[in-house]
């Protein structure tokens, strides 16, 4: 029943009062002329509204009829920079943005740099015909624009690569190398080095090659002798020819994959024209003391130098290193591989350290001299690594050192052994003095990344966890942990990650193809699944018997491949 209405006269809570408009008029007098001078104001408040109205409905058709070219974003100039961005950061694909109008068709092809990245990944399914055709469109579209190159040849699927191949992509994009500031090819067969001779020393900023051979055949490669934009230098290249190249602006610099030793006095010799060199990485490489001259008055001064790595490297590049060059702003080191005599010496002003499983009592004296790390990573290679059960205990133990100073020369000697101290020597003389202090390996300690831990018969060990991060953050001597990465830990369960929580600030658990149960395609998979059983219990076998279900398979699998 719908409530009563308050204006009518039966209705009992009608107000005696007339309402506030009535009111108003109530105390007018409504002689002629007052009534006449309202007449009017009302038929001019009606004029101007009419007049409002046709002038918005004016300005709403004049702002439908404006094409979408003339809107900011539309604008050629501006709707071109954004696809080029967009393009860049592999958004989309050039030819995607063709489809989508007729104005953006023509800011596409009247716009360069959209077409100036000639990109071939591993996960791009296209055959060698098809990347040769769009190369060549792609050249003919960028005009004179900067070109971007990446190609890798060692990922084409149903085919296999020929000579004939790196010689049409060869002559495709000799002629445009003159304005190519960055390249990068990789390659299983024949070497495409000789590719940088055209490279004009005014553009060129990025430079890497990788081939399987890694060896360089055909004409000598003759580059120009001063590079003032190169930034990065990395890959499989014959090192005479940079060892006389001036790179003042080089930053990055690896050396990887080579199967003939390179020379240490060529490394050097690039080392020496690198001012400016921020991180060094050697892949795979063991450089050879043969038939080189002199080095012992060789010392290079690498002052910028934050980073270096050696994966795989030969076991005397390292000392080699430290012996020639001087790196006192060295922070980030990264060791993989069986790399054991390291001098100790690069320990010592590091914040960084990514390494393997070595040889525990070798790594256990590496942290005694790194003071100042913070940030540890560990990669455990093997089940019945030490790592596993006396990685917590040894950076969950005070050690005790004890200094003693002579009164006439004042040197120092310092010692570390476990609690507790030991007694004092009785041979001990006054001459000397004795002060002991207890102390933690790597005391600035902030982060501690776990990586490939397997406890294949035993729990996972959550007490040692606990008693470390407890220790650490009771002791005054020590930084707290505040974040603890585990990657790739077996037998974590859910209730270790929530005691594991209560006793770090940040921690970040990494478990093995988890990636994959996140994917879209997966779940969606899971669905169809389902559904399948709920099919399968009423009697109905429809799955595979759907085109659409099974191309969805399809789809499903070649994503997990391509992504693994």
């Amino acid at each position: 029943m719908s409530p009563p209405n308050p204006h009518l006269r039966d209705n009992p809570e009608r107000s005696v009062l007339p309402p506030p408009a009535l009111r108003k008029l109530t105390l007018i007098k409504l002689t002629p002329s007052v009534f006449s001078c309202r007449l009017k104001e009302v038929d001019d408040h009606i004029a101007s509204l009419r007049n409002m109205l046709a002038f918005m409905e004016d300005e709403r058709r004049r702002l439908t009829s404006i094409p979408s070219s003339a809107h900011p974003i539309g604008v050629p100039e501006v709707l071109g920079h954004i696809m080029e961005w967009g393009v860049h950061l592999d958004c989309f694909t050039p030819e995607q943005l063709l489809l989508v109008s007729r104005h953006w068709h023509n800011v596409a092809l009247s716009t360069p740099g959209i077409w100036a990245r000639i990109v071939r990944k591993p996960t791009y399914m296209d055959s060698y015909s098809q990347f040769l055709s769009r190369c060549q469109r792609y050249l003919d579209r960028s005009k004179n624009h900067p070109l971007y190159i990446d190609v890798d040849f060692l990922y084409f699927y149903f085919e296999a690569p020929t000579n004939t191949v790196y010689t049409q992509f060869s002559e495709l994009v000799q002629p445009h190398l003159a304005r190519c500031y960055h390249i990068s090819l990789a390659n299983p067969r024949e070497s495409l080095v000789h590719l940088f001779s055209h490279l004009s020393p005014d553009y060129i900023e990025h430079i890497a090659h990788y081939c399987a051979n890694s060896t360089h055949r055909g004409s000598p490669l003759s580059l120009p002798a001063f590079l003032p934009k190169l930034r990065h230098l990395s890959g499989t290249f014959p090192l005479p020819v940079f060892a006389t190249i001036d790179m003042p602006a080089l930053e990055h610099l690896q050396i990887a994959l080579s199967p003939v030793n390179p020379s240490f006095h060529d490394l050097l010799s690039i080392l020496q024209r690198c001012t400016n060199l921020k991180c060094l990485l050697f892949d795979n490489v063991t450089f050879t003391l043969a038939v080189e001259p002199d080095l012992t008055s060789i010392m290079v001064d690498l002052e910028h130098l934050n980073r270096l790595e050696f994966h795989c490297s030969g076991s005397a590049d390292a000392n080699l290193l430290t012996h020639h060059c001087r790196m006192p702003n060295l922070k980030e080191l990264c060791v993989t591989g069986n790399m054991l005599p390291i001098p100790l010496g690069l320990f010592a002003n590091i914040t960084s350290l990514q390494c393997g499983d070595w040889d525990f009592p070798w790594f256990v004296r590496a942290l005694r001299v790194a003071r100042n790390l913070e940030h540890l990573t560990v990669r455990a290679h093997g089940v019945d690594s030490p790592f596993h059960t006396e990685l917590l205990p040894a950076l969950s133990t005070a050690t005790t050192i004890t200094t003693t100073a002579s009164s006439s020369s004042f040197a120092s000697l310092i010692t570390a052994s476990p609690s507790p101290s030991p007694s004092p020597n009785p041979n001990a003389t006054s001459f000397f003095s004795s002060s002991s202090s207890s102390s933690y390996l790597v005391p600035k300690l902030k982060t501690l990344h776990l990586i490939s831990l397997t406890y294949n018969n035993t729990d996972f060990p959550i007490d040692s966890f606990l008693t470390f991060l407890r220790k650490r953050a009771s002791s005054l001597s020590t930084t707290t942990i505040e974040r603890l990465v585990l990657e790739e830990v077996t037998h974590l369960s859910e209730f270790n990650i929530e005691q594991l929580k209560t006793a770090v600030e940040h921690l970040e658990v990494v478990k093995e193809w988890e990636w994959l149960l996140e994917m879209p395609l997966v779940r969606l998979l899971e669905e169809e699944l389902e559904e399948l059983v709920e099919e399968e219990q009423r009697g109905r076998r429809r799955f595979l018997s759907s085109p659409h279900r099974l191309s969805l398979v399809v789809e499903i699998i070649t994503t997990i491949i391509m992504a693994a």
